[in-house]
């Protein structure tokens, strides 16, 4: 085994305990000669570590060596055009972008997020027309593709189109539901608690991390590392509402479009006390999505409907594309809202007193 290999392998290590850092001098020493493939596999990873780093210049030669390792492949282009993007050389991200879907023509589980690529880029240029025709392209391929769904919303909503899309029609998509006590707790309180508690003394709650959509609070990564009688009934509880949701809809809604032949619930939960909030996102992964609250104050303070989740609007600068109708939400105690994975949605900052505790999950494919 070659020196470039044994490098390789030791970057991708550090690089999934996430150590981007570390992982740097060893993708150096990968790229350096070696096997054609191997090499560019190391350089995507060099351009996707500056990238993390924040050095863009460098990213962006190493996305350009890749190319030259092996011209035949999408990804290199891809790269290359994510790093002018956030360049802002808007002109040269879009011939990267298209070079890419040149490239992936054959392949469309690759030419999927391509388009999505596509299509930010003529967001961002102003360009909406063409937005709507690479979001179109993609959805013909994936019909429930969530990041096309949710620029489609966008777009049409500052085309002035908005009946067309399907996907603004937040009375339709968004529901509040009020869960049945779970099995072995005398009453929905005593469930309510038990989970905010859990939730607020577990060890493996970690304040946000930068990159993610939490600012300011504490996040558990995932319900399974509660008591295994609480996570079981919290998969119980989101099942069971998801499957309320879904039949309430109609057979040709285009929510039940996406929906897969069965499902898994991966969920997380989150502590807020004050000046904490979520940025705008979608949850790319799932087909259903929800929020359950164990905990909120009994009136939230101050202007705004502090604390409330808010739908609608889009991760985008809205210099570039108007944010839209916004849905504002303001959750009780014991309310389960379920919305569609991929529609937008924030939360305002939460101002307190007291905490704001929610279990958040997405029904993913299994």
């Amino acid at each position: 085994m070659t020196e470039q290999v044994h490098a390789l392998q030791a970057a991708q290590g550090l690089l999934n305990e996430g150590d981007v850092a570390g992982a740097i001098p060893l993708l150096l020493i990968a790229t350096d000669g070696g096997e054609t493939k191997q090499r560019y596999i190391a350089l995507l990873s060099l351009s996707r570590a500056y990238t993390a780093t924040g050095a863009a210049t460098d990213a962006e030669g190493a996305a350009r060596r890749a190319i030259e390792a092996m011209p035949q492949d999408c990804t290199g282009y891809a790269l290359l055009a994510l790093n002018l993007m956030e360049q802002l050389r808007l002109s040269e991200a879009a011939e990267a972008a298209e070079a890419a879907l040149r490239h992936a023509s054959n392949a469309p589980a690759q030419a999927a997020p391509l388009m999505n690529l596509a299509a930010r880029i003529a967001i961002l240029r102003g360009e909406l027309g063409a937005a709507r025709d690479f979001i179109d392209r993609c959805l013909r391929i994936r019909p429930f593709d969530r990041r096309a769904l949710s620029y489609r919303a966008a777009v049409l909503q500052a085309l002035d189109t908005p009946s067309d899309s399907g996907v603004l029609d937040f009375g339709r998509l968004v529901r509040v539901m009020r869960p049945a006590t779970p099995e072995g707790f005398a009453t929905m309180e005593d469930f309510n608690r038990a989970v905010a508690e859990a939730v607020a003394a577990s060890p493996g709650i970690a304040n946000a991390q930068p990159g993610k959509t939490l600012v300011g609070g504490a996040r558990l990564p995932s319900i399974a590392m509660l008591k295994p009688a609480l996570a079981w009934a919290l998969r119980a509880m989101f099942r069971a509402g998801v499957d309320a949701y879904a039949a309430s809809l109609p057979a040709d809604d285009p929510v039940n479009a996406g929906r897969p032949g069965r499902f898994d619930i991966a969920g997380w939960a989150s502590v807020m006390e004050a000046g904490a909030y979520e940025l705008p996102h979608i949850h790319e992964g799932g087909w259903i999505s929800g929020v359950f609250y164990p905990e909120m104050p009994v009136a939230l303070n101050g202007p705004n409907d502090a604390g409330a989740i808010v739908f609608g609007g889009h991760d985008l600068p809205e210099a570039r594309l108007p944010a839209g109708p916004m849905f504002p939400l303001v959750p009780s105690t014991g309310d389960l809202v379920l919305f569609p994975s991929f529609l937008h949605h924030r939360t305002r900052a939460f101002n307190g007193p007291g905490r704001r505790i929610s279990v958040a999950f997405d029904a993913t494919p299994s």
